[in-house]
């Protein structure tokens, strides 16, 4: 990782985006509302 802060975010932030997306497409749209509710 480089010494820039932001950068450093953009590539922790990308990967977990990405897999929250592909987690909620795989789990469904039931539990898609109960993990929205948890996580609010």
């Amino acid at each position: 990782m480089c010494g820039d802060a932001i950068v450093d975010l953009l590539y922790l932030a990308i990967p977990t985006v990405l897999l929250g997306a592909g987690a909620f497409f795989l789990i469904g749209k039931d539990n898609q509302k109960k993990i929205v509710e948890i996580f609010r």
